[in-house]
């Protein structure tokens, strides 16, 4: 445990009135328990639950910052809209939502805001988009399209409806989920040739527009800190969400930004690729719209390295103007004090 960084986070908080001087001072406690003694005589899991109930204020507090109306309003989105399609109490359905799914680390909300704000079109849908030939080079249908303000699409949506069967105690909810669930048709390997459909039709809806109404923002945040099949960091697959807090402060926001689009975008800079991105020791740039990196693949061990170059995530133009347009918003809430 690195005790004058943890001290130095700490302090960070209550400077910017992100936690109360109670709240400091059993945290500072904690800290000074943990790293004063040598012969473990303390119930570890005891200060972890202590520590839990104190962070929690700060969590509460780092998301009254960060999801606010004009945050949005920053970002460009259609308040109009986004009332229309998740209703008025959207801004505290969303902070508790990312309390319950762990979101609640600052640049990762950031990145997630940024991500979203392109994949629902600033607000403006929570379905998506198609026209004819749409479907033609896709692994999913008309109806198992994306939804959601992260689009989750085909047998990523059986996933989730899983998690959500596997977490509720709504006897008619779990009902409705189960219908769907079973209506999934080779969701296993979907590919263009043979993708992922689901044809049960309840009130009037399909599975997208199911999920679209009634879990845009959990859907979301689901793909965002539960999946796990877009990004390998030394052998392992983790959630977008766990990179960022593994690496967010090492590495500068624009790369992490880079990176968490090629997770969403479906760039081939996935797997190994993406996750060359998030290691801090590896150099990152663009150049000749493709991205490039020099990986390292022991540095410890030795100073073999490889150059590896990939394409943009689709769509990157649009995605980089979300990212200059709005960074000196979250610039500032990054140093900012808590907002009453």
């Amino acid at each position: 445990m690195d005790y004058d960084a943890s001290m130095a986070e700490l302090d960070c908080l209550r400077d910017r009135g992100l936690i109360s001087e109670e709240n400091y001072n059993c945290l500072k406690e904690i800290i000074d328990t943990i790293s004063k003694s040598n012969d473990r005589d303390y119930d570890i899991e005891d200060l972890r639950e202590q520590a839990r109930e104190a962070y929690a204020e700060v969590e509460k507090k780092i998301l009254e910052l960060y999801i606010r109306k004009d945050t949005l309003i920053a970002l460009g989105w259609n308040l109009d809209m986004i009332d229309h399609r998740l209703g008025e109490n959207y801004i505290e359905d969303m902070r508790a939502l990312m309390i319950e799914y762990g979101l609640t680390d600052e640049r990762s909300i950031i990145l997630f805001l940024m991500t979203s704000t392109h994949e629902c079109s600033w607000g403006r849908k929570m379905t998506e988009l198609y026209n004819d030939n749409w479907f033609d080079d896709k692994s999913y249908t008309i109806n198992t399209r994306g939804a959601g303000l992260i689009q989750v699409t085909g047998s990523n949506q059986k996933s989730f409806l899983q998690y959500v069967y596997d977490h509720s105690d709504d006897d008619n909810e779990k009902n409705i989920l189960y219908q769907y669930i079973q209506g999934f048709e080779n969701s296993d390997n979907p590919s263009k040739e043979d993708p992922c459909d689901n044809k049960v039709i309840i009130n009037g809806q399909n599975v997208c527009e199911y999920i679209a109404s009634n879990y845009a923002i959990e859907a979301s945040l689901w793909y965002w800190c539960n999946y796990t099949e877009k990004i390998m960091i030394d052998g392992d697959w983790i959630t977008i969400n766990d990179c960022i807090e593994k690496y967010g402060s090492e590495k500068e926001l624009d790369i992490m930004f880079l990176a968490t689009q090629c997770a969403v975008a479906g760039s081939d800079f996935h797997e190994e690729g993406t996750g060359r991105l998030f290691i801090p020791e590896n150099p990152v740039w663009i150049e000749n719209n493709r991205i490039n990196v020099i990986f390292c693949r022991n540095p410890e061990v030795n100073s073999q390295t490889e150059d590896h170059d990939s394409r943009l995530p689709k769509n990157w133009d649009q995605r980089e103007d979300i990212y200059i347009n709005s960074i000196d918003h979250f610039n500032g809430l990054l140093t900012a004090n808590s907002l009453n």
